[in-house]
């Protein structure tokens, strides 16, 4: 016998040969008649692990070279296949209304609402913050602070459409109004480095070699200057999906001051955060009201993200019902 599903082979004669044979008895038109062998060979398979005997009838003419087959089929019952145990969801010990999720690394940091100071570009992945374009699920670019643009045509300058009506979150009891021209201009200038040269905004940098600064022409424009063009421009430096900037109240940093700003983040995403432990995890709530774009408007009130550096653990808690999601390592 073979395993792991290979062929398996176990022939037997189990009926003799039946030998007919007939002489000439003279004469041109005597033919010797043929000799007809007749034989069953049990032939046993495994297809797919399951166990068939064949039973094959062979006729044999040795003077017509001819073969005739006949197949029948007989199955043989198979113990069944062992099947792994489906892992059972657990029931959950988080929080009514809270959705709880695990990730990895050891870089959550503290609340940080200040682009120079670094404030993370993910905001704009969790829906605490927003930026000029996003990403449609056929891969094509959607308007989302921005609502129009146009390029020079020697690609020298760009022109950006701002929306209207978009609010900032209400922070600390303090409302910083409308997003204007003016916070989006502000938000880029702070994380620049050509602009704000002790900027460590994580695209300080790139953001340095792309444009100079820019300026608000009134509240629902901003223009700028390219230092060297790049079709990519629009799709990563300033879109939800790429290495781009999250905008911020430039009224919160006039009136509040930058340490202020610094350990509060005041944008216009449909989250905002309840508490920020540094290094430990954040608490992010469905704001008040109904968000500016319907389609972005939060289908969960609370998430709760937590830093476990551990991937084992990330697993466990997860298993456990301690989490409600978790970023797990691939196998």
């Amino acid at each position: 016998m073979f395993t792991n599903g290979k062929l398996k082979l176990l022939i037997g004669l189990l009926v003799g040969g039946v030998i007919v044979v007939a002489t000439a008895c003279g004469g041109d038109d005597d033919v010797a008649e043929p000799v007809i062998i007749r034989e069953t060979v049990i032939v046993e398979v495994e297809v797919k692990g399951d166990e068939v005997i064949v039973e094959r009838t062979v006729i044999v003419t040795e003077k017509g070279d001819t073969v005739e087959v006949v197949v029948t089929a007989t199955p043989v019952a198979m113990a069944p296949e062992v099947v792994a145990d489906l892992i059972k969801a657990p029931d959950p010990q988080t929080p009514a209304g809270t959705a709880v999720i695990a990730v990895g690394g050891t870089t959550l940091g503290s609340e940080n609402g200040l682009g120079q100071a670094q404030s993370p570009d993910g905001l704009k992945n969790v829906g605490i913050g927003e930026t000029l374009f996003r990403r449609a699920p056929d891969d094509s670019t959607l308007n989302w602070l921005a609502n129009d643009f146009t390029i020079s045509p020697d690609l020298s300058k760009a022109t950006v459409k701002i929306q209207t009506g978009v609010p900032f979150q209400i922070v600390d009891g303090n409302d910083f109004g409308d997003m204007t021209a003016a916070d989006v201009a502000f938000s880029m200038n702070d994380a620049n480095s050509i602009t704000t040269p002790e900027s460590i905004h994580g695209q300080a940098g790139d953001f340095a070699g792309l444009w100079g600064e820019w300026v608000a022409i009134d509240d629902e424009t901003i223009e700028f200057n390219f230092n060297a063009y790049d079709s990519t421009w629009k799709d990563d430096y300033v879109n939800q999906s790429g290495q781009a900037f999250n905008v911020f109240s430039k009224r919160a940093f006039d009136e509040m001051g930058i340490d202020w700003v610094r350990d509060h983040i005041v944008a216009t995403g449909p989250y905002q955060v309840e508490e920020w432990l540094r290094d430990e995890s954040y608490t992010i709530v469905n704001r008040p009201g109904t968000h500016w774009l319907a389609e972005l408007e939060p289908k969960t009130e609370r998430i709760q993200i937590v830093q476990v550096s551990e991937p084992t653990t990330r697993l466990s808690l997860l298993r456990n019902g301690q989490v409600d999601m978790a970023h797990l390592e691939p196998k």
